[in-house]
């Protein structure tokens, strides 16, 4: 059981063992802050970095990803932002849409992934599901992410695979019972498999001892509301500010031993190609939210000179 209270910006949470956590946010600082009862046991710092996914042919680019995935006592918590934005080759922001799902699920196993996302015409989206398709032998989650680079490797150039395995990856699910996530960043794994793990592509793991106190006291969702409401007091902050690459609504998964469970998925603007997003661009299918008339004139020409080369 949980409640806000928006004048104070606090969410408060009672676990199973009626123990009470208190969950402060301070959007101007990008600070949050847990406690249990007045003493205080972790805080926050939203450092948060971008994904890249380059627009063919042109200096425009997509960025803005926020991943995590966190292992509680009665399963594993993965959830992602939602929002795109466009940004110069000077990394000047242009315009941003929301509603983009940056999970991508196999069986009972969760990607999460920021980086870039366009390889060549090529969309992660597509590459993965069509790798979904062909993937006939059963694979543990362990082996899930070599398992699709060797497939991505003979269907990517050369560069286009490199800009993929630089990308970071939360790979989530069970393994032989025991729950397990796979952290990998610049070909270096981390795997995490303790009740209070928990990784994320900002500095949120600084804090793992004091958070682990808490993900072993409540079920996944106690995390999941008391993390996400949280967060999603922030993000709406952020929608305020139409300069923010974090925002949009939060699509989280909840994995158990036996099932996955799809809490809130944001995926009314996900594209499987180049095509897919230029077609619905014209046909004013994307809510795109630009700065300036300016603006939007430039990335009109771009997605023209791409529209050109279909």
């Amino acid at each position: 059981m949980y409640y806000k209270n928006p004048q104070i910006n606090t969410l408060n949470l009672r676990s199973e063992d009626n123990n009470e956590w208190r969950f402060d946010y301070n959007y101007k600082e990008g600070k949050i802050q847990l406690r249990v009862g007045m003493n205080k046991i972790l805080i926050l710092l939203l450092f948060l970095t971008s994904c890249q996914n380059h627009l063919q042919g042109v200096n425009v680019k997509q960025s803005g990803t926020y991943i995590f995935a966190g292992i509680c006592k009665d399963g594993i918590l993965v959830f992602t932002d939602s929002r795109t934005v466009f940004q110069d080759e000077n990394n000047k922001i242009r315009a941003h849409f929301d509603g983009v799902s940056k999970i991508y699920r196999y069986k009972k196993y969760v990607i999460a992934m920021a980086g870039d996302a366009t390889y060549g015409k090529t969309y992660f989206r597509d590459l993965f599901n069509n790798y979904t398709k062909q993937q006939i032998t059963p694979i543990s989650v362990d082996s899930l992410l070599t398992s699709f680079f060797s497939y991505a490797k003979i269907r990517l150039l050369p560069e286009e695979f490199a800009s993929l395995t630089n990308n970071q990856f939360l790979v989530s699910g069970y393994k032989e019972g025991i729950p397990y996530i796979m952290w990998y960043y610049q070909k270096k794994i981390r795997e995490l498999t303790s009740i209070g793990d928990f990784k994320s592509n900002n500095k949120l793991d600084d804090n793992n001892r004091e958070i682990k106190d808490f993900f072993q006291h409540c079920n996944i969702y106690g995390c999941q509301n008391m993390i996400a409401s949280s967060l999603n007091h922030f993000i709406e902050k952020c929608n305020k500010d139409t300069v923010s690459v974090f925002g949009g609504k939060l699509t989280s998964v909840a994995i158990f031993r036996d099932s996955l469970v799809v809490i809130a998925d944001q995926n009314n603007y996900s594209f499987n190609n180049n095509n897919e997003f230029i077609k619905a661009y014209f046909n004013n299918r994307i809510p795109i939210i630009y700065r300036s008339r300016e603006d939007s004139i430039i990335l009109r020409k771009a997605f023209l000179k791409q529209e050109e080369e279909f």
